[in-house]
């Protein structure tokens, strides 16, 4: 076995690595070091390395020593930034000898233990997360027996009523049926806005009302809150909702979460299972972020390479190992089966999913997977991304540009009922296009001076396709950066909340996901064993919760109209598995679901925790891996 210990140093952001060879054999001859780092090596301080090349997060290290069985080797690197918390540490490193076909596998170890998340049990008042606009407590309570049914109404309310009653059958055990008469009753009440629903819980029974299909899920959400998250032992009182007063109506429209699938692969259930953890928090948006430099992850059946080649990364793969990842072939992809399958649950949980297609950066992966379409063979440009990759951006002066992309939304607006398509335009790194003749031809012949005009030639090449199908284009905060692009352009503000106002004074509408308060990849505390990146400080559950999306925002009705509403984002670069994703969610997402909801004047945080301890057992129920607040 190899081992990798791994050990900041103050000075400098120094990194001591320390290699220990207790396998059988020798690395011997021109042997590679690969491994994985979120931030970049500025130089080899110390140690036996004859060259260091990096390609995004992955390192290669060629060493000049032999490294024999009993030995160890020491290393010294200097990153850009100081390792201020152990998800700057190396995430993954495997080791390459010319005498061996196969990889060798290295454990990586680091100063201390990696922090657990047990799940703490209080009681509490109820758990009602996000708190509604209105509740008044009656006296008594509503006991359901072992045989529960539901009338689900107007046909707007079957599919909460069956929501609900699969909700019940998990949680009480019980026998759900749907049939009048019931206890549970859904009624129609036309008069009420769309989302907005009433709630009323007697001794006698409970009636959910709204006037639309999403307003019937909310209140489903509700009733399932009121319920004892774990049976007592009084079996009379095992399942007992108390009676009460709601009526409620959402902050914003767009109430959205984000999640990375490019970086690292997610399995369809579980993204299935996010959609329900989201609905029961009357979240209705969910952003899939479905491409990146890192991974092609949607079927394209005009361009099969893009799931071939730019599905999966490896030592020998045409995209190398990032991140988490080794040497083993990894990544996955969703067909469009899994696509289908993924828009149904949504729509019938009320929720709208917004594809993602990163372009003309974060290109990689197709690039990659279609270089005879997408290289330009004369660019000689220099350029070097945020994620330090070189080779990553589309041109706008290609053909095979426009052709992959039209290829590739037009089968996107056919998988994706919804009105909108996001298209990135983030981070196009300086330097980009300036060394290609074509890209010099197309300036001159549309008379631009500067780099971003090019950017907004292509998008706008890109939003009236989408038009023209129908969809409205969504892009980060960067899409304002060149020329203005046709109306009905929807921006989203990630850098920080304090380029709100300036972005409100352009005619497009925006979504607020400003990462101080919404970006939960960031750490969750200061503490060093605490998972997560800080390049924007940490997120606290604290922090998130008195988030104001209207703090310093112009007090017009014209340019509050122009707010869409607020989104959390989870990006992937360190997450992996479920459990690592409900850490990094939760608590967070119930204080930005309240943020994102209740529009009565927020409560205070005392106020949320006393609700939080109550709704914690729920997600204990759920199997959710919170982080203990």
């Amino acid at each position: 076995m190899l081992t990798l210990h791994c050990t900041p140093e103050a000075n400098e952001g120094h990194l001591r690595l320390r290699l220990e060879n207790h396998h059988v054999d020798a690395l011997s001859g021109n042997w590679r070091l690969h491994l994985n780092l979120v931030r970049g090596v500025r130089r080899v301080v110390e140690g036996p390395v004859r060259h260091l090349k990096q390609t995004g997060s992955h390192c290669l290290l060629e060493m000049a020593q032999p490294l024999a069985p009993g030995e160890t080797l020491h290393c010294v690197l200097e990153l850009e930034v100081a390792v201020a918390r152990v998800s700057k540490l190396p995430l993954a490193a495997y080791a390459i000898s010319p005498d061996r076909l196969d990889p060798l596998p290295i454990m990586v170890r680091w100063p201390g233990a990696e922090v657990g998340s047990p799940a703490g049990r209080t009681g509490g008042v109820p758990g009602l997360i996000p708190w509604p606009h209105y509740v008044e407590w009656l006296p008594g309570h509503l006991a359901l027996s072992d045989v529960i049914a539901i009338d689900c109404g107007p046909l707007q309310a079957r599919a909460a009523a069956e929501w609900l009653r699969q909700g019940l059958v998990e949680h009480c055990r019980s026998d759900v049926s749907l049939g009048a008469p019931a206890p549970l009753c859904f009624r129609l009440r036309e008069t009420l806005e769309p989302e907005a629903y009433e709630l009323s819980v007697t001794p006698e029974g409970a009636r959910l009302e709204a006037g639309d299909e999403v307003g019937f899920l909310h209140a489903a959400a509700t009733l399932m809150q009121l319920l004892p998250a774990h049976p007592v032992n009084d079996r009379d009182a095992a399942w007992c909702l108390p009676s009460v007063r709601i009526s409620d109506s959402p902050r914003f429209g767009y109430r959205g979460l984000m999640l990375d699938c490019a970086r690292h692969f997610h399995p369809v259930q579980r993204i299935l299972r996010l959609l329900d953890l989201m609905a029961r928090l009357k979240l209705n948006v969910f952003h899939w972020h479905l491409t990146d430099d890192e991974g092609w992850r949607l079927e394209i059946r005009a361009f099969p390479q893009l799931t071939e080649i730019g599905a999966w990364r490896g030592h020998g793969e045409r995209l190398e190992p990032q991140y988490l990842t080794g040497p083993e072939r990894s990544g996955g992809y969703y067909s469009q089966d899994d696509v289908r399958r993924v828009v149904a649950h949504a729509q019938r949980l009320g929720i709208v999913i917004v594809p993602e297609i990163d372009m003309p950066a974060h290109s990689r992966a197709a690039i990659l997977a279609l270089p005879e379409l997408l290289r330009d063979p004369e660019d000689r440009s220099v350029y070097l991304s945020d994620q330090r990759y070189s080779d990553n951006v589309l041109s706008p002066a290609l053909e095979g540009t426009y052709t992959f992309v039209e290829g590739v939304l037009e089968e996107v607006c056919e998988l994706f009922p919804g009105p909108w398509v996001h298209v990135g335009g983030d981070e196009v790194p300086r330097g980009v296009w300036l060394g290609s003749p074509r890209c010099r031809a197309l300036m001159e012949r549309e008379g631009y001076t500067r780099a971003e005009e090019l950017g907004s030639h292509f998008l706008r090449h890109v939003q009236r396709f989408l038009a023209a199908r129908g969809k409205r284009m969504m892009g980060w905060e960067e899409v304002l950066h060149g020329p203005d692009l046709d109306p009905g352009l929807i921006a989203f503000a990630w850098t920080s909340q304090r380029v709100v106002p300036a972005m409100l004074s352009r005619d497009v509408q925006l979504v607020l996901q400003p990462s101080e308060f919404s970006y939960f990849d960031l750490a969750q505390s200061g503490d060093f064993q605490d998972p997560g990146l800080n390049w924007a400080g940490e997120v606290p559950l604290a922090q998130v919760h008195r988030y104001d999306p209207w703090a310093d925002l112009p007090t017009e009705a014209a340019a509050r109209q122009r707010l869409l509403g607020v989104q959390a984002a989870l990006w992937t670069e360190l997450i992996a598995s479920r459990e690592r994703m409900d850490y990094m969610l939760f608590p967070r997402l119930t204080a930005f679901a309240e943020v994102a909801w209740h529009a009565g004047g927020q409560p205070d945080f005392e106020d949320y925790q006393a609700r939080l301890a109550a709704y914690l057992p729920h997600l204990d129920r759920l199997g959710v891996n919170y982080r203990r607040p």
